[in-house]
Formats: structure tokens, sequence, C-alpha cells
């Protein structure tokens, strides 16, 4: 038998030191006057906190270290501790003093340890089932990016398909047409009827223009517009080239930043091969050399193309805006298709200037 207490705790001073530290139900903390927490077991440190002062609900913390006192003993009762004004742990407890520090000695009631266990398996099975909800979801998620995975592929697949018909379909188009502007320069040169070989040329012309659209177009990605330079000025030159036999034929071209849907720029190919063709047959004559001007520009809401060329002149018959022929007749049937108006001037060689308002004025 240990003859006193303290010889008792000197013996057992290790022992009781690590059950101190270690146990989760005695409360036993060394905290200061101002709160700062210096030794505290494991269920103090849950009750205290970081904070004491925030913790300490009846009494205060201030009440508490600031309670009269005649010996050690500063209280002996029950302490409540909790959060923003809320209890949530009460103990039975006795807190000493010693110059600044005080000591707090308690344990947690057993009815209260069962509530944090009962709180920590519900909290632990809700837990799993979060977690259970989480692992569904996630492997739901996967299967729908994996679906959509599978569907843009076969998205890609099929758009790759369709961009292999499309060129496979162009080349067709543009090779029938090269062939048939051949056939019909081929049948040109068999003739030596002018009328034969005037209505051969035109045709051609016409059908140069519809090919040179249909190229650009496709090449822009199946645009439904694009630039008027880009489609004019290949044109004219590829008109003057069914002539390439004759006389020599300067042009040139001048166009702004205008760019036209494709119904347009297909009239106005027609209706530009119409007054090149015509330069070309018919108003150098016996010429060294001829010379063809185009210019396009967007002046507000319209767009205004002057044509002209530097030879003989237009014939009598044709007057104002008045047809001499087929091809005039086709030119205002296309102004008039635009909205257009035509004004043709006469004088040393040709000239024609249409106006007709850009799509987007309406």
């Amino acid at each position: 038998m240990h003859a006193s207490l303290r010889e008792f705790f000197t013996h057992w001073r290790t022992e009781i030191d690590d059950a101190v530290r270690e146990s989760g139900v005695l409360c036993v903390a060394v905290f200061g006057a101002d709160g700062d927490v210096r030794f505290a077991s494991p269920a103090a440190t849950t009750l205290l906190g970081s904070d004491p002062r925030a913790r300490c609900i009846n009494p205060p913390f201030a009440d508490l270290v600031n309670a009269a006192h005649e010996g050690p003993l500063v209280f002996d009762g029950f302490l409540t501790f909790g959060q923003n004004g809320r209890a949530d742990t009460s103990i039975k407890a006795r807190v000493y003093r010693k110059d600044d520090e005080f000591l707090l000695i308690g344990e947690i009631d057993v009815r209260t340890l069962e509530g944090y266990y009962k709180n920590i398996l519900r909290l632990n099975a809700e837990n799993t089932a979060l977690q259970r909800d989480l692992i569904r979801e996630k492997r739901a998620l996967e299967n729908e990016v994996e679906e959509r995975t599978r569907a843009e592929e076969r998205v890609r697949a099929l758009l790759g398909e369709k961009e292999l018909i499309l060129r496979e379909a162009h080349h067709r188009i543009k090779n029938n047409m090269s062939t048939t502007i051949a056939l019909l320069r081929l049948q040109l040169r068999t003739h030596t009827d002018p009328t034969v070989t005037a209505a051969l040329q035109e045709a051609a012309g016409r059908l140069q223009g519809m090919m040179v659209l249909y190229d650009k177009l496709f090449r822009a990605g199946g645009a439904a517009s694009m630039p008027l330079r880009d489609y004019l000025t290949p044109l004219i030159h590829e008109i003057l080239g069914v002539f390439s036999g004759g006389i020599r034929i300067r042009a040139s071209i001048e166009i702004g930043d205008i760019v036209l849907p494709a119904e347009i720029l297909s009239s106005l190919g027609i209706l530009i091969n119409e007054l090149v063709t015509n330069s070309a047959k018919y108003a150098f004559g016996e010429m060294d050399e001829g010379r063809i001007s185009l210019a396009a520009s967007r002046i507000d809401d319209r767009v205004r193309i002057e044509y002209e060329d530097n030879g003989r002149g237009l014939p009598e018959s044709v007057a104002g805006a008045t047809p001499g022929g087929f091809g005039m007749e086709l030119v205002l049937i296309i102004v008039k298709q635009i909205k257009g108006r035509l004004t043709i001037e006469k004088g040393a060689g040709a000239r024609f200037v249409i106006e007709f308002p850009h799509p987007s004025a309406h």
C-alpha cells in the first residue's frame, strides 16, 4: 500500500500521464485568463476547441476566470459548452486557479459519449450512402460521356463520308462542265458560219461563268455568299481565254470589298459575260490591241458596276437602255431581276453602268 496519494502519483506518474493524454472521457486542461490553452486532453480539446472564450456558455468564460474565490477552487459544478450561443455539451467539472493559470478537471458523461457515437455512426452511414450515390452518379456520367463520345465519332465519320461524296460530286460536275466547254470550243473550230460560231462562243462563255462561280463557292466551303472580287476577276480572264486566238485584249479590274449572295453573283456573272463577250467579238475590229475595264464599288446601300471598252462604240440600234439583240435583252432582263438600273453611254467605245441595291439594304 502506498503511504500517501502523492506517493501513488509519483510511483505511477508515467502511466497516469499517458492515461490523461489519451483518455476520451477524462477532461483535463490548463489555460490562461486570456483563453490561451496550454494543455488539453483529447476530451478537453473537443470541449474547449481552440478558443475556450467562444465555447464556454454557462458560466461564460469571463465569469469563470473572474469569479471570487478564497482558495484554489474557482468553480465546482456543471460547465456548459457550445457554439454561437447554442449549448451542445455539459460536464461535471472543477476549475482551480494558481497564479495566472487555470486547471479544469472533469469527465464527459457516458450518455454524452453515447450521443457522440450515435452521431458518428449516423454520419458514417450518411457518408457511406452519399459515397454510393456519388459512385452511381460517376458511373452514369461516365456512361453518358462514353455514349456522347461514340455519337461524336459517328457524326465525324458521317461528316467525313459527306465530305468525300461532296468532293466527288464537285469533281464530276466540274469535269462535266469543263468537258461541255471543251466540246463547244471544238465545235467552234469546225464551223465557219459567223452565226454558229457566235452562238457557240456565247454558250461557252455563259457555261464558263457558271463553272467559275460553282468552283469558288465550293472552295469556300459551300458558302452562300462570297466577295465580288473573288468571282468576277477570274471569270473575266476565263472569258477572254475563249477569244485568245484573236486580238489581244488587256483587262483592268478594280473591285471594292463587296460581298454578295450566290444568286446575285450568278446573275452578275451572266451579265458580265455578255458584256465582255460583246466587246471581244464586235468592239475592236482591226485594232492591234483592245482594252476593257471593270470597276465596282459600294456607295451606301447601292452597288455600282462600271464596264467599258475602248472599241469603236455601240451601233445606233443600241441607245440609252434599248436592247439591240439577244445579248442586250438578256442584260436588261438580269438588271431587272436584281432590281437595278442600266445606263448605256456611247462615244469613244462603249460604257455600261449598272446600279442595284445591296441585299443588306432590304
